[in-house]
């Protein structure tokens, strides 16, 4: 039931890494599966959050755009690339680290690059990992629209403070079920958003034992459940062509959100992935 992929792509002012596999897809063109690009544009650090503590490989907050987009476009003319309305979706992870005056005039030179090069504009989605109070700023740049980044704006209900950790463990522990209870309550989005969800959340293995989160309660019947809810959610608030919601996601082990089989779950995650697609009547 996996329409296609969003790569997450590495890009240091012309610096690449991790970029193998899709470079490996863009040259196989046997590997029928619809692709898009997410611009991972925070600094490479440690740590892995985007700070600039330990970073590994600094980002240059003044954007050499038209390098940029001269290293993606062959993925925007591949034929299997995902578009909306015909027009490629370019998706920015965190469009606040750069400042709303750079993503700005960002956002306009890529709609210029992207008809000067024969399409018929760009599909530009915003990350929301900034503040809700910067939506306003966010939205003001131009984009089209919105894409959730889970765990990133969940309203976070009560932390449990009923299980005993040894106290080596300094991080936080949340009651997935009131999370994503509260999910459902809040009103939808009045700016186009594509919602996500997630499997499961524990990145104990990238964040360490202080500063680690825990979703618990997370199962294969708790995503079946918010799966399931945002398909329907989104078949009801979104037109034909904005009918996406992702799934963070596919491999994301450091993070312990993963739709890939385990030892624990087996396919349990892919059965329910196709079967909350069969009960919105989305396949067959």
């Amino acid at each position: 039931g996996i329409y296609g992929f969003c790569y997450h792509y590495y890009w240091f002012n012309g610096k690449k890494i991790m970029d193998a596999p899709i470079h490996h897809m863009l040259q196989d063109k046997h590997l029928d599966l619809p692709f898009c690009i997410s611009w991972a544009n925070e600094p490479w650090s440690a740590r892995w959050d985007g700070s600039n503590n330990n970073v590994l490989i600094g980002q240059d907050p003044n954007i050499n755009t038209d390098l940029f987009f001269a290293d993606i476009l062959p993925f925007f003319q591949d034929p299997r690339y995902i578009c909306v309305s015909g027009k490629p979706l370019f998706m920015v992870y965190s469009p606040v680290w750069f400042g709303w005056a750079v993503m700005s005039s960002f956002v306009e030179r890529m709609r210029y690059l992207a008809k000067k090069n024969g399409l018929p504009d760009l599909h530009i989605v915003f990350g929301k990992t900034h503040s809700e109070a910067e939506d306003h700023n966010a939205a003001d740049c131009g984009i089209d629209a919105f894409v959730e980044f889970p765990p990133h704006r969940l309203r976070f209900a009560q932390i449990y403070d009923t299980i005993i950790c040894n106290n080596k463990f300094k991080g936080s522990i949340f009651d997935f079920k009131k999370v994503l209870q509260a999910y459902k309550d809040e009103p939808l989005p009045e700016k186009l958003t594509y919602r996500t969800v997630f499997p499961m959340w524990d990145n104990t293995a990238r964040r360490g034992k202080m500063n680690a989160w825990i979703f618990k309660g997370t199962s294969p019947a708790t995503y079946t459940d918010w799966l399931s809810y945002t398909i329907n959610s989104t078949k009801k608030s979104h037109n034909q062509e904005n009918n996406i919601v992702f799934i963070n996601a596919w491999n994301e082990w450091a993070e312990g959100a993963h739709l890939e089989p385990d030892r624990k779950y087996g396919y349990a995650f892919l059965d329910a992935t196709i079967n909350a697609l069969i009960n919105a009547r989305i396949v067959k």
